[in-house]
Formats: C-alpha cells, structure tokens, sequence
C-alpha cells in the first residue's frame, strides 16, 4: 500500500493486544468474584481464588497470600474496578515468584492505596519495568502493567508506581487511587 507505514501496522496489533488481555483480566476478574452470579462477596476471597488459581496455573507452590488487611470492599471504588485492576499485577507477581516465597497485597483505604509487593528470581531493572510492552517472559507481551496504567489513566483515577527494593530482592507496584467521582 502506497503511503503505509509498517509501524502502524505493528500499532495497531499492540492495541488488538492490549484490548485482548483487558477482556481476559475482565472475565478473570468476573469468575473470581462469584461463580454463581458475578456478585463479589469479599475482595479478600476473590483475591485468594485468583491467587491460588493463577499459582497452579504457573506450576508454583507459594506461601498463602498475604490478605490481612484486605477490606471487604474497598470504600471509594468499584469492587470490580480494584479486581480488575489488581488481576494482571498479582499473576505477575506469582509468575516471577521463587517457589516457597509470600505474596502481600497491602490495602491502605485511608489514603487509597494498593501495593502489590513479591520477590523475584530474577530481579528486573527498574528501568525495563516502566518500559511500555517490557516483559522478563519469553515469547509475551508485557500487558499486564500497561492494561492497570491504562485503567488508571481513565478518567484519571490514579497512578501505578514501580519500585525495587534491592536489599531484600522484592518488586513492588502501589496503586494510587484518586477518590472516585
């Protein structure tokens, strides 16, 4: 085609992409909920459902997820928005987990935080984190951070913030919710 660039090809199946894995994480986050009704109960169960399904998904053997202070529902959010949200970071959390290691996700409601934290095999430069479509698997894409940048960025209702903490080998992602409209 005259005039075609192949950069816009590849555009436009990054986008096909990314539409894709923000359905998968949709229905995830829909048969997590509630197998009967898709009315979530509790974020702390649906949380564990995930996790222990993403965990024999990925072939690994964790510790229990760290849920204590998981409310039942998050005040200022939609419950499925917060799963929806959580979903892709949490698999990657257990996909780059050492097997026998613990998962935390910590809720902070009273300044509307979310920090999802795991150990790493292999610890990841900052850098390639924060680089749109970066993934430390082979053969992926790397949606999972640009599907909760792009939730986030809708209607402006927060931030993602990556951080290492090289001494004790953990990643760290904190979810900064703005209130809800």
């Amino acid at each position: 085609m005259k005039g075609f660039d192949s950069s816009n090809l590849e555009k436009i199946s990054n986008s096909i992409q990314l539409c894709k894995c923000i359905i998968e994480t949709y229905r995830d986050c829909l048969t997590f909920s509630s197998h009967s009704s898709n009315i979530i109960s509790s974020l702390k169960d649906t949380f564990e459902t995930a996790y222990n399904t993403y965990a024999e998904r990925n072939h690994k053997t964790l510790l229990p997820l760290n849920t204590d202070n998981i409310p039942e529902k998050f005040k200022s959010q939609n419950s499925h928005y917060i799963i929806t949200l959580i979903l892709p970071l949490l698999e990657n959390a257990i996909q780059a987990a050492p097997n026998d290691t613990e998962i935390k996700i910590n809720f902070n409601e009273s300044i509307d935080t979310i920090c999802i934290s795991n150990s790493c095999e292999t610890m990841p430069n900052l850098e390639d984190l924060k680089t749109p479509g970066y993934s430390s698997k082979e053969n992926h894409k790397g949606t999972g951070i640009i599907i909760v940048k792009n939730l986030l960025s809708i209607k402006d209702r927060g931030t993602l913030e990556t951080t290492i903490d090289k001494e004790n080998n953990i990643v760290i992602q904190t979810i900064k919710l703005n209130k809800n409209e």
